[in-house]
């Protein structure tokens, strides 16, 4: 019997073993999803922003309270942007250098 999760569902389960936080199979825009940023993930795995903390002009339309104040964090981790890879994928790095004057 063919599986019943949703593709998005499958991926980050295939994902999972990455320390970095959950895949997202469909990439969202740094303008919808950024620090500050209040939503959720809908059943299709497509991003619903409710609000963004960072705009007390909206906030205040929509109403909502706005925080009192927003800290920026101190990010002291390295990142190292390679390809993520599930756990069953092999690869192996050739090097076909040809000697050509």
């Amino acid at each position: 019997m063919a599986s019943q999760k949703t593709l998005d569902a499958h991926y980050a389960e295939q994902m999972r073993h990455h320390p970095s936080g959950y895949a997202i199979y469909e990439p969202v825009s740094s303008a919808d999803l950024r620090p500050g940023s209040c939503g959720y993930f809908d059943d299709s795995g497509e991003w619903t922003t409710i609000a963004q903390l960072d705009n007390v002009i909206k906030l205040k339309r929509e109403g909502f309270e706005p925080p009192a104040s927003l800290e920026k964090a101190e990010d002291m981790v390295t990142r190292s942007w390679h390809p993520k890879c599930s756990t069953g994928v092999n690869a192996t790095e050739l090097d076909l250098g040809i000697g050509i004057p």
